[in-house]
């Protein structure tokens, strides 16, 4: 059986050994960090690939429904404003023919 340290040390080796120009030298390289840090918390490095990608998805979606959402509810406070907007509009115009014709019919007293 191998220590701790002989497994971090095969695997920093397996990185350098397999280099930059490799497909698994560079992933390897960024996760060993992380799975170091497992090894030595006695935690079985478990996180795969297919994981990363299933947590991915899953905050995707996520994040689009909190967009779809928080559409649909400014969309409804846009809606809202415009037709209070729509209503001061039509109150501030009856108000002004309102006074306009009390100004017409003072005019032609």
């Amino acid at each position: 059986m191998k220590s701790k340290a002989q497994e971090i040390q095969i695997l920093r080796d397996a990185i350098t050994t397999l280099g930059a120009d490799t497909y698994l030298g560079p992933w390897l390289g960024a996760l060993v960090d992380e799975v170091e840090r497992d090894i030595r918390g006695d935690l079985f490095p478990c996180r795969t690939l297919r994981d990363t990608q299933a947590e991915c998805n899953l905050q995707m979606e996520t994040t689009n429904r909190l967009c779809r959402e928080h559409k649909e509810s400014v969309r409804k406070e846009c809606e809202k404003l415009l037709a209070d907007a729509s209503k001061q509009c039509d109150s501030l115009r009856g108000r002004c023919g309102q006074q306009l014709y009390a100004a017409l019919r003072e005019i032609n007293l």
